[in-house]
């Protein structure tokens, strides 16, 4: 597997990235800091697929992949605060992969970067969850 198709891998996951968190945002369920970080966190994704796009757009892809429709948000404000950080796991735990595919230094720090934001998104959720934001030294996506 090639530096496209991981890419490509990567950017469908962060455009589910930004409907989740725009189903939180919209479903309005959120208030105070909890509704402040779903709309930051919103945009940092967004920013991701900008990245991502721009990176394949860098390797001479023509062809992306469309973005999902919006959906309605479903459930109480825990459970959608759950549904991104399992989410949020899921997209920790590919970026994680990737690092063992890459091979252009530039993909691998975007990955790495967008990683780490990933983490921190991972921190703040479990905290509006009454969980431990950071229960282990080192983040894989697992577990």
């Amino acid at each position: 597997m090639g530096d496209r198709e991981v890419v490509l891998g990567l950017l469908a996951l962060e455009q589910r990235s930004v409907l989740v968190y725009d189903q939180l945002v919209r479903s309005g369920k959120l208030s105070g800091s909890a509704a402040a970080a779903a709309e930051l966190f919103r945009g940092q994704e967004r920013r991701h697929v900008d990245a991502l796009t721009q990176a394949l757009k860098g390797m001479g892809a023509t062809s992306l992949p469309k973005a999902p429709s919006p959906q309605d948000a479903r459930g109480d404000v825990g459970e959608l605060i759950r549904l991104a950080a399992e989410h949020e796991m899921e997209s920790i735990r590919a970026y994680y992969e990737a690092h063992a595919k890459l091979r252009s230094p530039a993909l691998l720090a975007t990955a790495a970067s967008v990683m780490a934001n990933e983490a921190q998104h991972l921190a703040v959720l479990r905290q509006l969850l009454g969980r431990d934001p950071s229960p282990v030294a080192f983040v894989t996506g697992r577990g």
